[in-house]
């Protein structure tokens, strides 16, 4: 679902500037990322199994643990890296796994949630890792809920066995209801109130949670931007920003690295044609700037920090490619890298990524289309970048 933010108005104070050097794309780059693993075969139709892109698919906790929740025909199922490799969680480990489904997947280093949204009475059902092994959980009703178009997006953030947070994504876009996050808190699940409805989370500690939210679905102009400081939600000032007429816009990325550092995506669509482009916002410690996107970068709806004091990006290339690829931007320049293909195989969509822990290393799952009889069906990807 897209947000407008409002037409009118202009760039807030002389903080809100643009980039001081946006070079064009670099040609002839040598990539780090590579096709790690490919999850399925044609035959089984394998995605990773989240509803939208930036919901918890894949979930690290370390350099050595990762998890990824993937979805075929016939079921869900969680594969893990171990430090080596990706390994599929035996089905006896996640039992009921096949029969409620999953929607979330939330990881820190010795501990691991796979939420779902299964009715039994008056709860649902989670999978916890205690860093050894699984075991069957029940959770309230309202931990993971769905909007009235009967989606569930679901993000989340693990800190560890005594602090996981759940985020809803639009759960109330349709509703007049109070908006409020799961949190799981010294063993019990508690509600805690948002300013907005979420629609985006980037979390970095326990004590500095970024959101993306909207006040509600009549008011397209109303996204807020909210901050977890280890205490309470406060509300960080966006930047109003004037385009031109008949045009649409929205943030619909965010990516934070701490402090105050924090980057928007917003996508702007102007005119009956629906010609749309993209550009960045960054929040640090002197305001808003604005960071207009390489030549040949028309879409960045995907964010992930660096490490580095930089972005990744994911999204199509321009006209007439649109091929999926992974944008970074470090220093005023940006790269950019091809998303890679299996043989004989187009790439489908990048859905989700992530940067590893403490590391300049990220994560990327999606889907490529692969022949398969007279068609072709989709087979699950998980792309590595290592620094």
């Amino acid at each position: 679902m897209k947000y407008i933010m409002r037409s009118t108005g202009i760039l807030a104070a002389a903080v809100l500037c643009a980039a001081a050097s946006v070079a064009p794309a670099e040609a002839g780059t040598i990539s780090r990322w590579r096709l790690d693993q490919q999850i399925g075969a044609a035959a089984d139709n394998t995605d990773p199994a989240v509803a939208s892109p930036g919901d918890s698919g894949i979930a690290a906790g370390s350099q050595d643990s990762a998890w990824a929740l993937w979805a075929n025909g016939r079921s869900e199922y969680v594969t893990h890296w171990n430090g080596h490799r990706w390994v599929q969680v035996p089905a006896n480990a996640l039992a009921g796994l096949a029969k409620y489904g999953a929607d979330a997947v939330a990881a820190s280093p010795a501990d691991a949630w796979v939420l779902g949204s299964g009715r039994h009475g008056a709860h649902e059902i989670a999978w916890h890792w205690n860093g050894a092994k699984w075991s069957q959980r029940w959770v309230p009703i309202w931990v993971v809920r769905g909007n009235l178009a009967g989606e569930i997006d679901v993000q989340t953030a693990d800190f560890g066995p005594r602090d996981v947070w759940a985020f809803s994504l639009f759960a109330e876009s349709m509703t007049k209801t109070v908006s409020y996050a799961a949190r799981y808190l010294d063993g019990r699940w508690e509600k805690v109130v948002l300013p907005a409805i979420p629609e985006a989370i980037s979390a970095v500690s326990a004590n500095d949670i970024w959101a993306l939210g909207a006040k509600s679905s009549t008011d397209y102009a109303g996204q807020e931007l909210m901050h977890w400081t280890g205490h309470s939600w406060h509300v960080v000032r966006l930047p109003r920003l004037r385009f031109p007429a008949k045009t649409t816009a929205f943030a619909q990325a965010m990516a934070a690295d701490g402090g105050t550092d924090v980057w928007l995506s917003v996508e702007t669509e102007t005119g009956l044609a629906g010609a749309s482009t993209d550009f960045l916002l960054h929040l640090t410690s002197h305001g808003w700037a604005k960071v207009q996107l390489a030549r040949g970068i028309d879409d960045a709806g995907l964010l992930a920090p660096d490490g580095r004091g930089g972005i990744w990006a994911a999204g199509n290339g321009s006209a007439p490619r649109y091929k999926w690829e992974f944008f970074h931007l470090l220093a005023g320049h940006w790269s950019t890298y091809a998303v890679p293909a299996p043989p004989k195989a187009s790439i489908g969509g990048v859905q989700e990524f992530i940067q590893v822990p403490g590391t300049a290393s990220l994560w990327a799952v999606g889907h490529a289309f692969v022949p398969y009889k007279s068609n072709s069906d989709n087979v699950g990807e998980i792309w590595r970048y290592s620094a």
